[in-house]
């Protein structure tokens, strides 16, 4: 194949590939909107519950909990056995977004080596599966469209091992998109409440009145508003992580078009270049080839 044809060739499957990214990057920039109104219509139901729970932080009756830790989030947490909850994608082309994940699930994982890991994303799967560190195999579940039904099946089965004391902490590691602009893998407690939490003491925030009468008691109730609330946060953090998935890749493929862009100019260049080339070479031929057969009519006619 020719050099030249070699070049058209490249060129067209640099664009080729710009029309998948650019294909992309608008059907992630679609995902990102629709998850973004799921989550702002949740949030209402979700922030009831979590006023729920402050009510009972503040009960005046004496409430002996295994869901609440008396301590703050500064106290020295014991180094027992934890069930980490990792949300990634299930695919990559996503920038840095797994990876960070996968990170921060090491780190955490490395000093607490005894913890169960619960995955959720085939490419954390893997991704932890390649670096050898072992993760509950029959939990399967997908990063793409997050649902409460999914979320609640997570919520209950990590909250069986950890009423069951199978596990003395429950974590999730997700992307949290801060803003528009923003994402960052966090490690967040999600079991046993704290009262930073809850916004609790010397927050400014006036406590919630009247105090409230819990029938038939304040543990039965904490029990059924416990199981809602950690499937809200569970909901929350997978939709959060989609639309943080949705955006790094966004901006990948973005990042992609403008390479591609770049790389078939700098190859159109370098086509027109080696056209104008042979292009010349042809002249010079054609004009050579002229000559010659003039000056051998000339000597014919001599």
């Amino acid at each position: 194949m020719s050099g030249i044809q070699n070049l058209k060739n490249r060129i067209k499957g640099v664009n080729d590939t710009g029309k998948i990214t650019n294909a992309m990057y608008l059907i992630a920039s679609t995902k990102l909107q629709k998850a973004r109104k799921e989550l702002e219509a949740t949030r209402p139901y979700f922030n009831t519950l979590r006023s729920g729970i402050r009510r009972l932080f503040q009960s005046p009756e004496k409430l002996d909990s295994p869901y609440f830790f008396n301590g703050s989030r500064k106290d020295t947490i014991p180094d027992d056995s934890y069930g980490i909850l990792v949300i990634t994608a299930d695919k990559g082309m996503a920038g840095a977004y797994n990876s960070s994940i996968i990170k921060q699930t090491e780190w955490l994982y490395n000093r607490h080596p005894s913890s169960k890991l619960f995955v959720v994303g085939e490419f954390g799967r893997k991704a932890l599966e390649a670096k050898n560190i072992p993760f509950e195999e029959d939990f399967f579940y997908t990063s793409q469209r997050p649902t409460i039904k999914s979320s609640r099946e997570i919520a209950y089965r990590l909250l069986d091992l950890y009423e069951s004391n199978q596990v003395d902490r429950l974590y999730i590691i997700y992307t949290d998109m801060k803003s528009a602009m923003i994402e960052e893998p966090i490690i967040d407690l999600i079991m046993p409440f704290t009262k930073e939490d809850f916004d609790i003491d010397g927050d400014g925030i006036p406590d919630p009145a009247p105090p409230f009468e819990f029938i038939p008691s304040p543990e039965k109730v904490l029990r059924y508003i416990v199981y809602s609330y950690v499937t809200g946060f569970i909901y929350s953090a997978l939709v959060d992580s989609f639309c943080s998935e949705q955006y790094a890749r966004m901006t990948a493929m973005s990042s992609a078009n403008d390479n591609a862009r770049n790389i078939a100019a700098e190859l159109q260049m370098q086509y027109n270049r080696m056209r104008q080339g042979e292009i010349t070479n042809e002249i010079i031929e054609v004009s050579a080839g002229a000559k010659a057969q003039a000056l051998h009519k000339k000597k014919e006619n001599a």
